[in-house]
């Protein structure tokens, strides 16, 4: 007789944060294949409305604190 088991989850980001951010500090990771979109901070209620409403291309947003 054949079983089959069928599995869900979520990946422990929280376990890989510091390190894909320090990779990213340094200059060794690029994130923009994976950020849709780049915004300051100020612009940051204005992507929270499109990725309320489910728009294409608002999954993926960096928010930069400097302002640029």
């Amino acid at each position: 007789m054949l079983h089959q088991t069928v599995g869900t989850g979520q990946a422990n980001a929280k376990a890989y944060n510091r390190q894909l951010c320090g990779l990213i500090e340094q200059g060794k990771s690029k994130p923009p294949w994976i950020v849709f979109q780049e915004l300051s901070l100020d612009q940051e209620p204005q992507a929270d409305r499109h990725f309320g409403h489910r728009e294409d291309g608002w999954a993926n947003v960096l928010l930069h604190l400097d302002g640029s």
